[in-house]
């Protein structure tokens, strides 16, 4: 075989290992013809282990990487704390127990005979109800505001509810 011929080969060979073009044995590389070439076989595993080891060991990509992974997480702390409560922001947790305590005061004003629960309007805020709207007699604020008092998870109960005034 000339020594242009066995170039050729053995680039072949090369171009068909790296498209995964192997025998089922994994013995070898193999040409279109699908016969194995033995001298062409170490070349292309060398090929392929410098390949690798250049790219785990350049500098350079293990810098770039590094850079971004870090550039990424700068990026991600400030959205993680505007996660994070504050004197005068609710967690999201907090957030979801005050609309279940919200739910739960209504609730039992709805159940009420005495309380117009559509005159009430409810609010909570880490744990304190306020109450607010207009009823037509004292008792009915003082029931609402007991109502209120005894859902679970009430830390405190404000009365801002206004009685309307006789006509």
């Amino acid at each position: 075989m000339s020594r242009s011929a066995a170039r050729s080969a053995s680039r072949a060979t090369a171009r068909w290992s790296r498209r995964e073009h192997r025998d089922p044995a994994g013995t070898g590389p193999r040409t279109r013809a699908g016969r194995e070439d033995a001298a062409a076989a170490p070349q292309v595993a060398r090929d392929s282990e410098s390949r690798l080891s250049n790219h785990r060991r350049n500098p350079a990509m293990m810098n770039r990487r590094s850079m971004l992974g870090a550039a990424a997480a700068a990026l991600a702390l400030p959205l993680l704390a505007a996660c994070a409560p504050t004197a005068t922001r609710q967690s999201t947790g907090e957030y979801v127990d005050d609309a279940t305590i919200t739910a739960r005061v209504k609730a039992r004003l709805v159940d009420d005979p005495v309380v117009k629960a559509r005159e009430v309007k409810v609010e909570t805020y880490r744990g304190v109800v306020q109450l607010s709207g207009f009823v037509a007699t004292a008792a009915e604020a003082r029931q609402a505001v007991e109502l209120a008092r005894g859902v679970p998870g009430v830390q405190s109960v404000k009365n801002d509810i206004l009685i309307k005034p006789a006509p």
